[in-house]
């Protein structure tokens, strides 16, 4: 792995390079062509002065495609220069994701009067008597009177705990990409904010969010369910939240199979990184209750899921987990493209299948990494020795920056063709791909199985 210092000293040599020999440029090309300069160099690992070394020209234009053309070898320069996205690159130590506590332990929990009295909040004093608590009169209102400041703020999130009456926005639809096929999911926002710093993760872009916030009122959740009618379909918790990461805390896994257990027609998932199971294996499963894990290659999760349990881990839990009668999923979202990667993620796919069975499998996801453009410079600067945005990455058909197309259907292509080999009846379907990418690699999206 890259280290953060070698990446602030390449960075100063491609301001440095640039501004010497192209002072003539304004600050706004100056501003793309250093984050060329970076990118190159840090793709190719090679000496800044190595990637100017075969540029002779002076006139801007030229100089970004020649440029262009090797940043995006597999693109045109036009293609590149339209789809690709260059903002400046900026480095501060004080945004740099700090290393994940073992075990979360919040300096401050903050209370909403209103919920002051609740059995989670008695809860929450016991497990944490160190604590500094404090009532507030709402989370709206904490926020406006302490507005964060990027990167330096999130990192600090763990330290926070809100715990608050949620009176809307109990469940929505799955906020699924422009332009892809969708899956008919529901969200059930039961609390928002992650303990684990995975690189790649979106809730980075809400560095405005000063802590982690959980509701104390469960029940309300449960009413508005009810006020809908017939419950059916796919619904699960984990979209702005690690479903089990705080379970132990919260013990909101034992309700909520409690409640879905009598809603048959609800496929109701857990969605996790840890192995936190212990609440869901004292109290009686249900087959519409499916325990999932997002998985990576042992590497990635090393380099890019920090805090989180290791591959070996969550599948042991998998397997505790199925054999105490639960349905299980997986999601390889995000599949991350590197050298090595087929070996690898088909290795995963290998210990999936010793440790549980086809039959107990509810489904499987394969999505790549992509992200929102303004994601880009928040993921350098909490991470400044990522290797994910090393690769061609342009604006794809939802203006998310994506893998190049080929690449994508070479990924799923290996996956499918793996997982079918398992099992002709597995359930896979891809996450946020437009109806072409499905008609490519044959697979149907999982709301038309």
């Amino acid at each position: 792995m890259r280290s953060v210092q070698n990446e602030s000293r390449r960075l100063a040599a491609s301001r440095a390079v640039v501004i010497r020999r192209f002072a003539h440029f304004g600050p706004n090309k100056t501003r793309e062509i250093i984050r060329l300069v970076y990118e190159i160099s840090k793709r190719e690992d090679v000496a800044v002065s190595d990637v100017l070394a075969a540029v002779t020209l002076i006139d801007f234009e030229a100089v970004k495609k020649t440029l262009l053309i090797r940043r995006f070898p597999h693109e045109s320069a036009e293609v590149a220069a339209a789809a690709s996205y260059l903002p400046e690159v900026l480095f501060d130590k004080k945004n740099i994701c700090p290393p994940s506590a073992r075990v979360f332990y919040p300096k401050h929990v903050y209370v909403q009067r209103i919920v002051a009295g609740s059995a989670l909040v008695a809860r929450l004093k016991n497990l944490f008597p160190r604590s500094r608590f404090e009532e507030i009169a709402s989370f709206k209102e904490y926020e406006r009177a302490h507005r964060g400041v990027a990167a330096a703020e999130y990192n600090q999130r763990r330290d926070r705990l809100f715990v608050v009456s949620q009176q809307y926005d109990f469940f929505k639809a799955c906020p699924c990409t422009g332009g892809a096929r969708g899956c008919g999911y529901k969200i059930l926002n039961v609390g928002f904010g992650c303990v684990y710093d995975c690189a790649y993760c979106f809730l980075q872009g809400y560095t405005n969010s000063p802590g982690i916030m959980i509701p104390a009122n469960l029940a309300q959740f449960f009413d508005a369910l009810l006020k809908q009618g017939p419950l059916r379909g796919r619904m699960g918790t984990g979209e702005f939240t690690d479903s089990l990461a705080l379970d132990h805390i919260t013990e909101f896994s034992i309700p909520l199979v409690e409640f879905f257990r009598k809603n048959r027609l609800v496929a109701f998932e857990f969605k996790t990184k840890s192995t936190r199971i212990d609440n869901l294996l004292r109290i009686r499963s249900a087959k519409n209750i499916v325990i999932s894990w997002s998985l990576n290659p042992p590497r990635m999760v090393r380099e890019n899921e920090c805090g989180a349990a290791s591959l070996q881990a969550r599948l042991r839990a998998a397997a505790r987990c199925a054999e105490a009668g639960y349905r299980v999923g997986f999601h390889f979202d995000p599949m991350v493209y590197y050298s090595g990667w087929q070996k690898e993620y088909l290795s995963v796919v290998e210990q999936i299948f010793a440790h549980v069975r086809p039959r107990d499998v509810a489904w499987i996801s394969l999505g790549t990494f992509r992200l929102q453009p303004q994601m880009k410079p928040v993921i350098e600067a909490r991470f400044p020795h990522n290797t994910m945005l090393d690769e061609e990455m342009l604006m794809g058909f939802d203006g998310k920056l994506r893998y190049l197309p080929d690449v994508r259907r070479q990924m799923y292509g290996v996956m499918i063709a793996a997982l079918r080999k398992v099992s002709p009846s597995l359930h896979v379907y891809l996450c946020m791909e437009d109806a072409l990418m499905h008609k490519a690699v044959g697979c149907r999206s999982i709301s038309q199985k």
